[in-house]
């Protein structure tokens, strides 16, 4: 019969389990069997009388001093896991049991340690096999449920962050220029700022990844001098290029804080992601393209179909902004249009989203991004409109902006300009097709700037006609002179007028309208100065922008209101009888286009008056013939002196007007006052005499 010492011998010298036996005292190596040294490479005669500490065994410190409290403690140790230090320097696992026992009278402690490293490793590899299927499986779940790029690659961040936990980790896009990179908005673990920026893409790791198109693995990123660090304390790198065919269009990186965090395995798997990512994107793409050429083609026919059915310019506009405020760029938008002058970009009421009181009523043309593009008459696109020094803030949280010009052939009518909270929200699409519609919007602008000409045109053409028809019938000068004033600001817009009509070598004003109250200016008589005949030698209408910047303009006082001016000659038969002056409280009020029409209405204006003028002269002969006619009948049937002179005196006053008058008769060599009007001392001076002379009053008839 075997004895129990001859059982347990067997045991111990025939498991393929390590089994040590060490006094407790010192830990000293009484006895090993030959599965302690298959396991650890170390034979009996290089452990039998050495420690634990002396052969160096124990992988950590802290699993020793664990193993002798508990036995300490309870007397045994039941699958505690160590790690144990090879004979080569290899760590591997085991799983200990221990129990103290008493061999020769002396107190020792047998373990029996099972070598597990080979099952943790299968296990740590299915755990990863786990965890690379999981992260495939919410990938392809992400591509083929989300509904745009930015949810796809939010979606693909998220699954590789929160299940390889890196210190930082997203996706980086090749810009559209091509020459740069720029994080996308989900991308984990590193600063607001560092994901606006754009790297140009000789820079850093992931700018060799996107140029090469091949992964790169870093254990160690100070070794490497293209490194960019985004996340403070990173000791390794994993990036690979996100290619579509051989196209790359951006990188899929992930950076940790261990020092060699990631295998080749890891390698394998985001090349695997990065693969099915580029396929996802190139097909949200192409659908996010053909869905946007849908919208555009839809925008573009309602634009179109606006273009010819709007009433007027800016009824057009209103209808423009609100088809693409809406349906495109809902931060901000909206027309700016130049100024007659061209000088002052002014926005259109319609404009969305303009912060009240922040937007200035009239633009020049050196400020903002609008100025710039109008002036320039090229669109600008910005991706961060926070770098852009002439950037002028009229919505909060505006990032990016894009503005194109409305050109018409060589002229530049206004802008249109659209604002995102969005960085680098605008595309090259987005300004083609902001591009087509300010072309479509120029063509409509001057198709009906020309139908509003005409229109004004023709309105102004029957004003002209009736003028003329009405200042035909007039033939009283003071009503006439009023007429033509109030009928040309049918034709003109003015503040004030006057006609200043030529006597001699001066000009007298005759009529005024609009003038400032106590303002008199009828009978004010001007200099017939270097203004007038350069107008005279003209003939045609004279335009002052800005009288205070002409010095050929003379102030009167009261007159510092007048900034534009218009003179206008009034000729008739090649003789000029006067000029019609048209006053305005704004510079460059008046156009071309009013000169030529105050030219053509002053022209009739001249010609009435001179037919009023005609008119009265003759209306004054006629009663003057009468007069003498009258005066001639009752001469000849009168035959009393007193009542004769009282006749002539009568017949005298309506015919030549005087101030004082008399009636005397020569009578041998001597005058006698008759008779007389107004005389100052009329009872004195009748029947006065005085002594003819002749070098006076000429040789007298006999």
């Amino acid at each position: 019969m075997i004895t129990s010492e001859e059982r347990f011998r067997l045991a111990f010298h025939t498991s393929p389990d390590s089994i040590s036996i060490n006094r407790l005292k010192d830990g000293l190596y009484v006895d090993i069997n030959e599965g302690f040294s298959n396991i650890t490479g170390y034979s009996r005669e290089e452990i039998i009388g050495k420690t634990s500490l002396e052969v160096n065994i124990w992988g950590n410190q802290k699993d020793r001093d664990k193993l002798v409290n508990e036995l300490i403690e309870n007397g045994y140790v039941n699958n505690l896991e160590a790690l144990f230090r090879m004979k080569d320097g290899r760590i591997i696992t085991g799983l200990m049991s221990a129990r103290i026992i008493t061999l020769n009278n002396t107190l020792n402690i047998i373990a029996v340690t099972r070598e597990i490293e080979t099952i943790k490793k299968a296990e740590a590899t299915l755990q990863k096999q786990l965890k690379e299927l999981s992260i495939l499986h919410n990938i392809a779940v992400a591509v083929s449920s989300s509904k745009s790029e930015d949810e796809l690659l939010q979606r693909t961040t998220d699954t590789v962050g929160d299940t390889l936990h890196p210190d930082n980790c997203g996706v980086e896009l090749v810009t559209e220029n091509g020459e740069n990179y720029q994080a996308h908005s989900s991308y984990r673990g590193a600063s607001k700022e560092e994901i606006r920026k754009p790297l140009s893409l000789s820079i850093g790791v992931i700018g060799k990844v996107i140029t090469s198109g091949k992964p790169i693995r870093l254990g160690d990123v100070t070794q490497e001098p293209a490194y960019v660090e985004a996340t403070q304390g990173v000791q390794s790198e994993l990036c690979v290029p996100i290619k579509i065919q051989d196209r790359v269009i951006g990188a899929l990186n992930i950076e940790s804080k261990q020092e060699n965090a990631y295998t080749e395995s890891d390698e394998r798997l985001l090349n695997t992601v990065a693969g099915t990512l580029a396929t996802a994107i190139e097909q949200l793409r192409l659908f996010e393209t053909s869905q946007r050429r849908l919208k555009e083609l839809t925008i573009l026919n309602a634009v179109s179909l606006a273009s010819t059915r709007a009433e007027d310019l800016d009824n057009l506009i209103e209808i423009i902004t609100q088809i693409i405020g809406e349906s495109l760029y809902p931060d901000n938008f909206g027309v700016l249009l130049l100024n007659d002058n061209g000088t002052n970009l002014i926005p259109h009421p319609s404009y969305r989203g303009i912060s009240k009181g922040k937007f200035p009523k009239s633009l020049s043309l050196d400020q903002g991004i609008s100025g710039q593009v109008a002036q320039s008459g090229k669109p600008i696109r910005i991706a961060n409109v926070r770098t852009f020094k002439k950037y002028i803030e009229v919505t909060s949280q505006v990032r990016s902006e894009l503005c194109v010009p409305i050109n018409l052939a060589e002229r530049t009518l206004g802008v249109i300009n659209a604002e995102s909270v969005k960085i680098n929200a605008f595309s090259q699409d987005d300004e083609q097709l902001l591009t087509t519609i300010a072309s479509t919007l120029a063509t409509s602008t001057e198709k009906l700037r020309l139908l509003e000409e005409e229109k004004k045109r023709r309105e102004k053409a029957e004003v002209l006609l009736e003028a003329t028809t009405t200042l035909t019938t007039s033939l009283k000068l003071e009503t006439l002179f009023d007429s033509i004033l109030e009928i040309l600001s049918k034709i003109v817009t003015y503040n004030s007028a006057s006609i200043a009509m030529k006597q001699d070598e001066k000009l007298v004003i005759v009529a005024g309208r609009g003038f400032p109250p106590g303002y008199d200016v009828i009978g004010k008589q001007l200099g017939y100065s270097e203004k007038w005949l350069l107008i005279d030698a003209m003939r045609k209408a004279f335009i002052v922008s800005d009288v205070q910047f002409e010095s050929k303009f003379e102030q009167w006082d009261g007159s510092e209101y007048i900034r534009g001016w218009m003179g206008v000659p009034m000729v008739v038969h090649e003789k000029l009888i006067g000029f019609i002056n048209l006053d305005s409280l704004t510079p460059n009020a008046f156009t071309e286009q009013d000169g030529i029409l105050a030219q053509t209405f002053a022209n009739s204006a001249a010609v009435a008056i001179e037919n009023a003028r005609l008119f009265e002269a003759e209306q004054q002969g006629r009663k003057k013939a009468e007069t003498l006619r009258e005066a001639t009948s009752a001469l000849t049937t009168t035959l009393e002196l007193e009542t004769l002179y009282e006749i002539i005196l009568d017949s005298v006053t309506k015919l030549v007007p005087f101030d004082s008058a008399s009636i005397e008769i020569l009578e041998h060599g001597t005058m006698e006052i008759v008779a007389g009007r107004w005389l100052k001392t009329n009872n004195i001076c009748i029947g006065e005499r005085y002594q003819f002379d002749a070098s006076l009053w000429g040789k007298p008839e006999s």
